[in-house]
């Protein structure tokens, strides 16, 4: 397969970025590579090895092996990177004759949804069709159910693509594009249905996607800001206290998404500001620490 009809596939079908396959055996992994040869696949050998890549990339598809009856210590370092990574996709290949079917049950306790029978070959488009079904679960749709907002039609329509713009800084006019809107019939749009201007919300869904990282206990702040393109850290910071008056760890302690999600509904409406928005006695009791 050349790289132009690879290309083509990626356009034609939803897959991830890549794929970080962890603690596979050397063959297994070969098998993988080429089963998945439009998608990129790193190996990683630890846990500590696949932290890292997880830590500094996006997108990515996490690919495990169901352990085998004599590899707890395995399967314990499996649900470690759950714990850790809890959001990030993951698939596992269940290897006919090694495979033990109770570590099945373990690892969808933690999260994984994707299983994908196979003996020493894998097959390319049940692993495949993994992906995708994992990838069609974008980001956007992933931050947006773990905010659980209810927000109205108009609104949607400019939050969402808002969303799935988050990873970097958002300019009024790719918002305006991702919109179908003129920049000014955008402005306008915002100001008739009562809205916040769109660099307000533009904010809002950055700041919901960094809170959505930052519930990752293995992510840091540092981590999160590059993730989204912040300048810095503290950048992430100054961005977080004018929103929510709250700091990343105050955030964190809190539950970031539900904390964002609780302010940001009112704080996409006409008359919140560039002072951030407060809590009052219509909304959930909700108290935050700042240093």
């Amino acid at each position: 397969m050349t790289g132009t009809s690879g290309s083509v596939q990626r356009l034609r079908t939803p897959l991830p970025a890549g794929v970080v396959a962890f603690a596979l055996p050397v063959a297994l992994l070969r098998e993988v590579q080429i089963a998945v040869h439009h998608v990129p696949v790193s190996g990683a050998e630890s846990v500590r090895d696949c932290e890292q890549f997880l830590a500094r990339t996006v997108g990515q598809c996490l690919l495990v092996r169901v352990p085998a009856p004599e590899e707890d210590g395995i399967g314990e370092r499996l649900l470690e990177l759950r714990r850790k990574f809890p959001r990030v996709a993951c698939v596992a290949l269940f290897v006919d004759g090694v495979s033990d079917s109770r570590w099945v049950l373990r690892l969808g306790g933690a999260g994984v949804t994707e299983l994908v029978p196979c003996t020493h070959l894998v097959p390319s488009v049940g692993l495949m069709n993994a992906l995708i079904r994992c990838e069609t679960d974008s980001l956007a749709v992933r931050v947006w159910k773990s905010a659980a907002l209810q927000l109205d039609d108009a609104l949607l329509a400019v939050v969402k693509p808002a969303l799935r713009l988050a990873h970097s800084p958002i300019s009024m006019l790719r918002l305006a594009g991702a919109t179908q809107m003129h920049e000014r019939t955008l402005r306008k749009y915002c100001d008739q249905h009562g809205f916040a201007s769109p660099q307000w919300i533009i904010g809002w869904a950055r700041l919901l996607t960094a809170a959505y990282y930052l519930d990752e206990p293995g992510r840091t702040v540092q981590n999160v800001a590059e993730l989204l393109a912040f300048p810095s850290a503290a950048s992430l910071a100054n961005h977080m206290r004018r929103y929510t008056k709250a700091t990343p760890s105050a955030l964190r302690a809190s539950g970031a998404v539900q904390t964002v999600a609780s302010l940001m509904k009112a704080g996409m409406t006409r008359g919140s500001t560039d002072d951030g928005v407060s809590l009052n006695d219509s909304r959930p009791a909700l108290r935050l620490v700042t240093n």
